[in-house]
């Protein structure tokens, strides 16, 4: 059926609802730690996907990327100039405030881990 009318495409690039964010979830932690194994095929696929994430997604991908997990990396440093852009927008305040307070929370907290 997929094969027949792509409906994976057509879910993954929806907006109205946004399908993938209400699969991922909240935007917690361990929710896009949860989503982590089918996330990255998703973006991979289609990177342009990236900048509907939340900035706590890109910032958890952009360090993950850079982490220690070998192979699993991979895909992640193969989107990691996406991400950074992604993550950098959010710093800079291109989607609110509210985002740029919550991106640099974030990487602050990361990076003091």
């Amino acid at each position: 059926v997929d094969e027949l009318f792509s409906l994976s495409d057509i879910f993954r690039l929806c907006t109205d609802p946004d399908f993938l964010l209400q699969t991922i979830g909240c935007t917690s932690r361990s929710s896009i730690d949860r989503a982590h194994d089918w996330l990255i095929p998703v973006i991979s696929s289609h990177p342009g996907t990236i900048d509907r994430l939340p900035p706590s997604a890109s910032c958890f991908l952009l360090i993950r990327a850079y982490g220690n997990e070998g192979d699993k990396n991979n895909q992640l440093l193969e989107l990691s100039a996406p991400l950074l852009r992604h993550v950098s927008d959010c710093l800079t305040g291109k989607f609110g405030d509210a985002d740029a307070f919550l991106a640099a929370d974030l990487l602050l907290a990361d990076v003091a881990d």
